[in-house]
This record gives C-alpha cells, sequence and structure tokens, in this order.
C-alpha cells in the first residue's frame, strides 16, 4: 500500500484497486499484494488473496501476450 500511495497517489486499500490497470504516466500499472500478504495468506479458495493474485497475473500474461503479437496498442488499451 505504500508503493502504492507513493507512485499513484492513492490512500486506501490496495485491495480496492489490485487487478485494475492504472496508467501512470505512458506506462500501464496494475497493483498487486506484496508477496509477505501471500505468504500469510496462503489458501487458494476463490477470493483469496493467491487466488485473485493468481488471476492478476494471468491478466498480465495475456497482456503481454496481446503485445508481443504485434497488436498495437489502441486496441489492446480498452481490454
Amino acid at each position: 500500500a505504500t508503493a502504492v500511495e507513493e507512485f499513484l497517489g492513492f490512500r486506501g486499500r490496495l485491495s480496492k484497486i489490485r487487478g485494475e490497470w492504472i496508467s501512470l504516466d505512458k506506462w500501464l500499472v496494475m497493483p498487486l499484494f506484496h508477496p509477505a500478504y501471500l505468504l500469510r495468506n496462503p489458501s487458494l479458495k476463490p477470493g483469496s488473496p493467491r487466488f485473485l493474485t493468481r488471476s492478476d497475473l494471468v491478466k498480465v500474461r495475456d497482456r503481454l501476450h496481446i503485445y508481443s503479437s504485434g497488436q498495437n496498442y489502441a486496441s489492446v488499451e480498452n481490454s
């Protein structure tokens, strides 16, 4: 949450914005839970922090795959 506050100026619970793409200057960023938080919450049940982080990382992987396939930025900006 401290890093999110510093970089994005967001003051609040990280769980409200985690997993969402946010524009930061010319970059798209996605806040994720801290690894230490995930270690303290080891459950993989749907809705758990580790489950949510896995789904967030799938979104990142998919976005990277789209960029590496040569599609232009405008076509993926709203996905």
